[in-house]
């Protein structure tokens, strides 16, 4: 209680304070646990990784604290660049040049969804071909041409699981037989969803991962009669948007379908490793499937015993993955402070195919994410601003 008092007398907007009431089972996994497999990391990305959970100064950027960091978004706006806080907040919150978002949406994607395949839960990744017997044709389902870049306009949801037992104590939420996963990452305590929230004092109000969680299953809804209105074929079956949140009319084949499938289950990842509700409870359903079909063989006394095991495996996992997602975030970025777009992206080019500048040869056979590998080895440096 002490502990409690102490934190919550402190200011509204201290890092510090919002760790603390963020955290949860699997805030602090990296404490418990040995760094190995998937998650092994260097050491400037388990104390960048540390410095972060806790809402603490990172070390490595304190040198670089108010140089340029090459942001898309910022460049193309009348607020100015963004600037490197000792923080990370802003190295993270960028749109830099490159995927790193994806990867560490990926990397926390394929963790907890192999966790769940291994429970004996069926299931698919990233299903994009749902929808097409709704009058979507496959143009918009996935796009991609004379080397564009493939533009998803269709629902692609990241992993689409079946036969998850129903969670303990639950209403008929999550009855369905089949349900959309959908993962969604948070990027430094100064995204809206923090700002909204910094007034809490209780752990059990929810922060920012549920106000971001809040917000998925209507995303879809209004993406669905978007495609209901446009792209639905032939053009008579088209249903007006407005129309149908209006209630004058029915729902479209796309949104039909898409409610079907029942509520998403959205899966947030926090910047300080918490979770959002759905994956607390999708960790139970995992558990209790994996309980039921292995306990023998995992040699232990009864089903229960075996779902602690499990589920305390799931949430070590799982918290490791949003920790190392959030270290490497920023460690891959640190090159990138002081450059501006166009250096960054002419950067990129060149790893891709060309000689990189300083007279270092890159490989022209190099695919991207061979790119990011040299990117992480520190072979682009930063420049003074």
């Amino acid at each position: 209680m002490l502990l409690h008092r102490e934190m919550l007398d402190r200011p509204m907007d201290c890092r510090l304070r919002q760790a603390y009431l963020r955290a949860d089972r699997f805030s602090r996994q990296w404490a418990r646990r040995y760094p190995r497999g998937e998650f092994v990391c260097t050491a400037d990305e388990f104390r960048v990784g540390v410095c972060a959970n806790l809402g603490l100064p990172i070390g490595l950027l304190e040198p670089m604290e108010g140089w340029t960091i090459p942001c898309r978004q910022m460049a193309s706006s009348a607020h100015g660049q963004r600037r490197c806080d000792i923080f990370g907040e802003q190295l993270a919150l960028a749109a830099v040049p490159g995927a790193h978002w994806d990867i560490e949406h990926d990397f926390f994607a394929r963790v907890v969804t192999s966790s769940i395949y291994r429970a004996g839960v069926r299931g698919e990744d990233t299903p994009r071909t749902l929808f097409i017997s709704c009058g979507l044709p496959h143009r918009v389902v996935l796009d991609g041409q004379d080397g564009e870049p493939v533009r998803r306009h269709g629902i692609v949801p990241d992993a689409l699981l079946a036969t998850l037992p129903r969670p303990r104590g639950t209403a008929a939420r999550w009855a369905h037989t089949q349900q959309f996963l959908e993962f969604k990452m948070l990027h430094g305590s100064s995204a809206p969803q923090y700002r909204e929230t910094r007034q809490q004092t209780s752990r059990r109000e929810g922060g920012a991962v549920a106000r971001r969680a809040s917000t998925i299953q209507r995303e879809y809804e209004a993406h669905a009669r978007r495609l209901d209105e446009h792209f639905i074929e032939p053009a008579e079956r088209r249903v007006p948007a407005a129309d149908v949140r209006a209630g004058r009319a029915p729902p479209g084949p796309v949104l039909e379908r898409l409610l079907s499938y029942g509520p998403v289950r959205t899966l947030v990842a926090g910047t300080y490793s918490e979770m959002s509700h759905d994956l607390h409870v999708l960790a139970s359903q995992v558990a209790d499937a994996g309980a039921s079909r292995s306990w023998r063989h995992m040699g232990c006394r009864s089903e229960s015993e075996a779902r602690a095991s499990i589920i305390a495996g799931l949430r070590s996992d799982w918290g490791m993955a949003a920790f190392m997602g959030a270290a490497r975030l920023i460690t891959w970025r640190v090159h990138e402070v002081g450059l501006t777009v166009e250096e960054s992206s002419a950067g990129r080019r060149r790893a891709r195919g060309g000689h990189g500048g300083g007279g270092e040869p890159w490989d022209a056979q190099r695919s991207a994410a061979a790119y990011v590998d040299a990117f992480l080895m520190r072979q682009v440096q930063p420049v003074a601003p």
